[in-house]
């Protein structure tokens, strides 16, 4: 009875195998691990249920399933070993075990060395992990095995770009197009070796090709996008753009892309947009919201700001970039010590950002701590000695310490931008407290002619020709910031004096007047004047 009884068990067994077998080949995984379950429930040690058990849970993806079956059969019958290695070496890549993984394809190989998939898989698992020249060395050895697979031959394209070899890169991808003239990632990748190269046209070329082969390729879209925006062609990228968004509407960068094309027409609401969709797209990236936050203090909305640049801190706390921006945010609300604080972080984490030395130097600036400042801006010049404003900026911290020559030489320097109508009116300024007002008026003249609407520039020339006696010209500098800002109280209160050393008492009186009207502190100094002039009519 007891043989009839194990007969019959080992017949049921068969059946169950052929079945599960049946279910594994026909893609039915679960119903496969259900049957190749009853199996094991008589015999726990069967090979071949635990094999195919193990096999149908690789496909559903129940990987540590997978690897505690594959497991079992090596230690059940080591022979089966050579036959479980690569399935569980994918097992293991699936769990994250990048090192067993490796460990197993690597004595899967030592016995099948023909085995090109092998070799593919293990170079997918080194390219991940980094190591290039070894990817590149199984993704070879797979070629030599299987010269007719494109992809073997992409994936080799793909090392040698990774290594910026581009012409060798470039061979293999041809290969790749050669063996199959279908092969879009080949196309696009070509592609991104001619956009490296700057060969945009190429770029362009190739990028089409892999969408009209794939038209759902998200990337050589953006990179065709990408190019035109280089090419300032902003019509034709944001057509391309929208046709991305069409078959991604996740797709960060380029969300990222449309708002720096808005930043460059100064569309600052439109970026703001933009850089919310990326956000809504990829929360995780801190450098959303530091840019939405950038967006939003030229907009003056401080609060939104500040929240942004806390969260991109939050998801990258060292980042020297955010703590700069929170510094100049802090900047902007006055807040110096605060804003000292983030300056000084930004330059522990990155001590070469020029920037964040002259950000600093604002602050102590801000703080009356002018040879804090100095020193700060000394930092960023020496570290930048091209930057033109950090001059400017010295020259300013000099001149409240009455070092009238240094910043003089500073200004001086900050006119290698020969445009940089700002440095001539400090440097026009010193010059006119050191009462060279001859030197004054023609730093203010190089100012005006650069901005020619600016009526504090015409004001204080109009001071430097009224001390010389230049009362004509003083008067037309005058009548120039009145005509540009007629309510500048400055303005009619030197006018008046003028009016009134040229005896031209009524027009003085008319001055005077809309002085006091315009600036009630003027009251006081002018009463007397007033009635001086009304006496002499």
């Amino acid at each position: 009875m007891g043989f009839l009884k194990e007969m019959f068990s080992k017949n049921e067994s068969e059946k169950l195998l052929k079945a599960a077998s049946a279910k594994y080949t026909a893609g039915e995984y679960k119903e496969a691990v259900e049957i190749y379950g009853r199996v094991l429930q008589e015999e726990p040690n069967n090979i071949q249920a635990l094999y195919g058990r193990g096999l149908s849970n690789l496909f559903l993806e129940n990987f540590e399933g997978a690897v505690g079956d594959f497991n079992s059969v090596v230690k059940i019958d080591p022979a089966y070993s050579v036959k479980v290695y690569y399935n569980r070496g994918m097992a293991k890549s699936g769990l994250g075990d990048k090192e067993g993984a490796l460990a197993d394809y690597d004595k899967f190989i030592l016995s099948n060395s023909k085995s090109a998939l092998a070799y593919l898989k293990r170079g997918e698992l080194r390219e991940n992990a980094g190591d290039l020249a070894g990817a590149g060395e199984d993704y070879a050895s797979a070629a030599e095995l299987h010269a007719d697979n494109p992809g073997i031959f992409y994936s080799m394209g793909r090392i040698k770009f990774k290594l910026q070899d581009y012409k060798k890169a470039l061979l293999d991808l041809n290969k790749a197009i050669k063996i199959n003239p279908s092969h879009a990632n080949s196309y696009f990748l070509r592609g991104r070796i001619d956009f490296e190269m700057e060969n945009y046209p190429s770029a362009l070329e190739n990028f089409r090709k892999a969408v009209e082969i794939k038209p759902k390729s998200p990337d050589a879209i953006y990179y065709m996008a990408l190019i035109k925006s280089k090419q300032e062609d902003f019509d034709e990228m944001l057509s391309l753009l929208e046709d991305l968004f069409k078959v991604d509407p996740a797709y960060a960068k380029g969300y990222e892309l449309r708002a720096s094309v808005k930043l460059l027409k100064r569309d600052f609401e439109g970026a703001e947009s933009d850089f919310t969709q990326m956000i809504d797209s990829f929360p995780q990236d801190y450098t959303a919201y530091m840019r939405r936050g950038d967006v939003r203090r030229i907009l003056f909305d401080y609060e939104g700001a500040r929240d942004d640049y806390m969260k991109a801190l939050s998801l990258n706390s060292s980042s020297y970039e955010i703590f700069y921006n929170l510094g100049l945010l802090e900047n902007n609300f006055k807040n110096c010590r605060i804003a000292l604080e983030h300056f000084s972080k930004a330059i522990e984490l990155c001590p070469e950002s020029a920037d964040a030395f002259n950000g600093r130097g604002m602050a102590k600036h801000r703080l009356k701590d002018f040879n804090g400042a100095i020193k700060d801006f000394s930092r960023a010049l020496e570290l930048n000695p091209e930057n033109y404003q950090y001059y400017l900026n010295r020259g300013n911290s000099k001149a409240l310490l009455q070092d009238n020559y240094g910043a003089i030489a500073d200004f001086t320097k900050a006119l290698m931008n020969p445009n940089y109508s700002e440095a001539y009116m400090a440097r026009g300024r010193m010059k006119y407290a050191l009462s060279d007002y001859y030197g004054a008026i023609l730093d203010f003249s190089k100012a005006i002619n650069l901005e020619p609407n600016d009526p504090a520039k015409y004001f204080m020339r109009a001071n430097a020709n009224k001390n010389l006696e230049n009362y004509n010209e003083a008067m037309d500098d005058l009548n120039k910031v009145i005509g540009l800002s007629p309510n500048h109280a400055k303005a009619h209160f030197l006018r008046g004096l003028i009016f009134y050393q040229m005896r031209s008492y009524r027009n003085a009186v008319n001055d005077w007047e809309s002085t006091i009207r315009l600036d009630e502190s003027f009251r006081a100094q002018l009463t007397k004047l007033v009635a001086e002039a009304k006496s002499k009519l």
